[in-house]
């Protein structure tokens, strides 16, 4: 089965079953085995009633956030502003610092500057991002980044590639350092 065959197999299941407060435990093992944009897309078509009840058994601050940032802007927007602060900021902190930005653009204006200030507060490296404009190259920035010595083999960096302890998510460069 395809990624997208699958994908779309777990959109309908979701969808089908979220209406049904007895297949709780069938839609948590869906969900355990979603990618947030699975359930993003669910999100995005389901009843606001159905929405809050799917949302409410996401335990996971970073999936609910890596969900929210793949959902239509017309969904997430008013999830978040129903949300608290500190719910809102402690996803924030659970993602990269493009995808933070993108949540907090999600906000009405004063409580993304709130957040934004909070976030910065805890992570000031997170700054420039945050000021950055939203279709500036800034908002791609990431103190996430491989890097290997030179004397290290490519053999090596491979290695540090495809490691467990590799803290990078999308690689499209590997640094060379002195």
């Amino acid at each position: 089965m395809s990624r997208e065959e699958r994908s779309e197999l777990i959109v309908k299941s979701l969808s089908k079953m979220v209406g049904h407060h007895n297949a709780i435990p069938q839609i948590l093992k869906l969900l355990n085995m979603s990618h947030p944009a699975d359930i993003a897309r669910t999100l995005d078509i389901t009843t606001e009633d159905d929405r809050w009840f799917l949302w409410g058994l996401i335990t996971n601050d970073k999936l609910k956030a890596e969900t929210l940032v793949e959902c239509d802007p017309e969904t997430a927007h008013p999830m978040l502003e129903r949300m608290k602060d500190i719910a809102v900021l402690r996803m924030a902190q659970q993602l990269e610092p493009d995808d933070a930005a993108h949540l907090t653009q999600l906000l009405s204006e004063n409580r993304r500057e709130k957040i934004d200030l909070l976030l910065q507060k805890k992570d000031p490296k997170r700054r420039l991002v945050f000021e950055a404009g939203e279709e500036t190259a800034a908002r791609l920035m990431t103190d996430k980044y491989l890097s290997v010595e030179q004397e290290k083999t490519v053999q090596d960096a491979l290695k540090l590639l495809r490691s467990k302890d590799n803290p990078v998510e999308n690689v499209s460069y590997i640094y060379i350092t002195d």
